[in-house]
């Protein structure tokens, strides 16, 4: 008969040592999920981290957090959520969670890594409870490249949009700073402008946090001249910058930045000047990202730069013809088709105040400012450039008191469309010119009637000295156009002069004969010794004649 309590006990302790093995089992089950898990977490490709919701403390981070924000283990675990992030976003309270686990879903933040360079990131978040302890665990997508590409398409836009639109420069460089600090730390930004023309640079636009706008300075070796010279970017720390002066590439006192990044401002290949951000305070504020933005603005403000520089070129030409025109001794006005004046200048006003005593006045008809012995010509002219005609006439116009010759051009002014819209007309005065024209006229016929007169002489025969010299006082008098001409000989003791010839065109004294003695006009004689040419514009005054005006010129008449 078998033990009944005997195999009840082996029953029950197979019974134990089997739920013993369940245990275990189970025990040793979740210990492997556990470690899965963690394993899970910690090797996972995205950034994630657990904190309690109640402190915010950082409970648990896995090594894609620890590569991307820089901080280690433990410096996490010394941290509060709220210290990774830099936007003012709210994170979940205890007093809002919902009963059971649930996802909050994905939001963007701007954080801030140990080094100090801010990343725009996705956050998922989900909530669980255990034991009635809320924590969040958070997945990170680091999305700045995402984010800045955005960004540099929205300030690129902007920034072209504000160098068309901006009406001065100055505008648009406080539009290009404020878009400029929406993509990077830019609250020390400059734009420095080069001239070659005397060699100084200047600081159109200049917002520092210590420095005052600086003067205008001579070019040297300085951080953007640097730029200017190279026509490349600069990124350089303090470190580089050493390196630069020991080379012999700058000349630079102090240098109290952290970073400084210049950017040249180019023109058909030529650097006018330079593009200038800096922080005081972290030298990984700037990168390969904002240079790549820095550099598409400063094209673009260079381009609004050179339009800028051209406006003002044009306006320049513009106001230098201005001003010639208005300056200029020609009388220049200009008429609508209806004959009224649309624009003058000074000699306008002159030529209309002098000649006809009028006063010429915008919106004026010309025909009203013109005496009736002028409009019909005047105006026939205007009507004939009306027709397109470029030309100009001589005419004489007799003003209040004397009477000018003017050299006067008609031009249509046409407009894009190549219609007549009126016309200008160009009036100079060359009255002096006519008259030197009529003087220079009258001394080639006075050479052609000494050339004529030169060729009686030259018939003369030698033989005949008497009737020679008769021929020679009287021709000579008629070419010179004189009163008087005679010819006077010295005698063998020079002491004595006679007249050998005379001609006069009254005929009312003949000088032939008479005879002028060295005694009795000394100094007289002594000026024949000395002068081949005695010139006595006053007989009476000059020290050569007066001394014969009472005994000899006088009975002359």
């Amino acid at each position: 008969m078998k033990d009944m309590s005997t195999g009840s006990r082996m029953k029950k302790k197979r019974t134990t040592a089997s739920a013993s093995t369940g245990i275990k089992k189970e025990a040793a089950s979740k210990t492997s999920d556990t470690d899965f898990f963690k394993a899970l977490f910690e090797q996972c490709l995205l950034p994630m981290w657990v904190y309690d919701v109640k402190n915010q403390r950082i409970l648990e981070v896995n090594q894609a957090a620890i590569a991307l924000y820089g901080f280690s283990r433990e410096e996490f675990s010394a941290m509060t959520r709220e210290q990774l992030k830099v936007t003012d976003h709210e994170l979940p309270k205890i007093n809002t969670l919902p009963a059971r686990a649930s996802d909050i879903g994905a939001r963007e933040e701007l954080h801030q890594k140990k080094n100090g360079v801010k990343i725009h990131v996705e956050v998922t978040t989900k909530i669980l409870s255990f034991d009635g302890t809320y924590v969040c665990v958070e997945s990170i997508v680091d999305i700045s490249k995402q984010k800045k590409k955005q960004q540099l398409q929205k300030i690129l836009y902007h920034v072209s949009k504000v160098a068309e639109t901006s009406a001065q420069l100055a505008e648009l460089y406080r539009s290009v700073h404020k878009l400029i600090r929406e993509a990077m730390v830019a609250e020390n930004f400059w734009i420095a402008l080069y001239s070659q023309h005397d060699n100084q640079i200047r600081y159109p636009y200049f917002v520092d946090t210590y420095l005052a706008v600086p003067p205008p300075r001579t070019g040297g070796r300085g951080l953007e001249d640097y730029v200017v010279s190279t026509k490349e970017t600069l990124l350089c720390t303090q470190t580089v910058v050493q390196k630069l002066i020991e080379d012999g590439a700058l000349e630079v006192t102090s240098f109290p930045s952290k970073i400084w990044l210049g950017v040249p401002l180019i023109v058909q290949e030529t650097a006018i000047g330079v593009l200038v951000v800096h922080d005081y305070e972290n030298e990984n504020a700037y990168g390969a990202d904002e240079i790549e933005i820095l550099e598409y603005v400063a094209t673009q403000v260079a381009n609004a730069i050179e339009r800028r520089l051209a406006v003002l070129a044009i306006k320049e030409h513009e106001d230098n013809l201005s001003a010639l025109i208005e300056n200029t001794e020609d009388a220049i006005w200009s008429l609508d088709n209806d004959d009224r004046i649309i624009t003058f200048n000074k000699a306008a006003r002159d030529f209309f105040n002098t000649l006809f005593d009028a006063a010429i006045t915008e919106g004026a008809r010309f025909s009203d400012l013109l005496p009736g012995r002028y409009q019909t010509l005047l105006t026939n002219h205007i009507s004939r450039a009306k027709e397109g005609n470029h030309f100009s006439i001589e005419i004489e116009l007799s003003g209040k008191i004397n009477s000018f010759t003017f050299d006067i051009a008609f031009n249509p002014i046409l407009n894009e469309q190549g219609k007549v819209e009126g016309v200008s007309i160009f009036a100079k005065d060359i009255t002096t010119k006519k008259r030197s024209e009529e003087v220079q006229s009258k001394r080639t016929e006075t050479i052609i009637h000494h050339q004529r007169v030169l060729t009686q002489l030259a018939k003369i025969e030698h033989r005949a000295l008497e009737e020679a010299l008769s021929t020679i006082t009287q021709v000579s008098s008629d070419a010179l156009r004189v009163e008087q001409v005679s010819i006077w000989m010295f005698d063998e003791a020079r002491r004595n002069i006679f007249c050998q010839a005379s001609y006069q065109h009254t005929m009312v004294n003949n000088l032939k004969g008479v005879i002028l003695s060295a005694d009795e006009y000394p100094r007289y004689f002594k000026e024949l010794e000395s002068s081949s040419v005695i010139v006595a514009d006053n007989a009476l005054t000059n020290p050569a004649t007066s001394e014969f005006v009472k005994n000899y010129l006088q009975p002359m008449g």
